[in-house]
């Protein structure tokens, strides 16, 4: 076993369609388990809905219930590390989605928390006006989380493309 491995922890790890009040009774459930100050908890599920959110409602491989509603199929690890806890999707986009996404991580990347306060606020104004995506739910990831979001994409077959994105959450 690796030393990265050994300094690995999962907690919580699913593969599925994302019904999101299972994800949010389980995350729940887990975060108040912990051991962690009140301020990691916190934002470790805030992160952990966010990031599962865009899944339920972005992902391209979708689950059709009885009712006719469809849920994302995706992927989520939640992971603890020594000095905090990874919080990972994965899950299937449409080809032309990848420039915009790529894009969107890379600013969010590069902007700081009052630009992204203001930025969110903007997005929630225009949203009764256009569509704004997973846009706002990666501005509150990355706001939640204090720290960069990691991402990258896998071409898994020809047209078939997954977008991974995690966000460290530090322990206060």
């Amino acid at each position: 076993m690796s030393k990265e491995q050994k300094d690995k922890r999962f907690y919580l790890s699913f593969e599925g369609p994302f019904n999101m009040r299972i994800i949010s009774s389980s995350g729940r459930y887990f975060i108040e388990n912990l051991s962690d100050a009140y301020e990691t908890r916190i934002s470790l599920y805030r992160v952990f809905i966010e990031i599962c959110q865009n899944v339920a409602l972005y992902s391209a491989e979708r689950f059709r219930q009885s009712n006719n509603n469809t849920l994302g199929i995706g992927r989520f690890v939640v992971e603890e590390k020594e000095d905090g806890y990874v919080c990972s999707t994965s899950n299937a986009i449409q080809p032309e989605h990848r420039e915009k996404l790529c894009k969107y991580c890379e600013n969010l990347n590069k902007s700081n928390a009052d630009e992204l306060i203001n930025l969110k606020s903007t997005l929630r104004h225009q949203s009764s006006l256009v569509a704004t995506g997973a846009h706002i739910g990666l501005i509150s990831i990355k706001l939640y989380s204090k720290n960069q979001l990691k991402y990258d994409f896998l071409k898994s077959s020809d047209d078939d493309i997954s977008f991974n994105i995690s966000a460290f959450i530090s322990k206060s």
